[in-house]
């Protein structure tokens, strides 16, 4: 069975940064900010399971 709680956390993620990200920016500074949202948001996600007790 899929664990939802990852993917809703990880679509919000990616959904907050595919709307705040300018388009003007080189593909990879795009790249690279994503990057460091995915790395920081799969480091927050066990803190804030472990929080919440999800």
């Amino acid at each position: 069975m899929i664990d939802l709680i990852p993917l809703i956390f990880y679509g919000i993620v990616c959904t907050v940064l595919a709307a705040v990200v300018p388009q003007r920016l080189k593909l990879w500074v795009r790249s690279a900010i994503g990057a460091v949202v995915g790395i920081g948001a799969a480091l927050l996600l066990p803190i804030l399971r472990g929080t919440f007790g999800l």
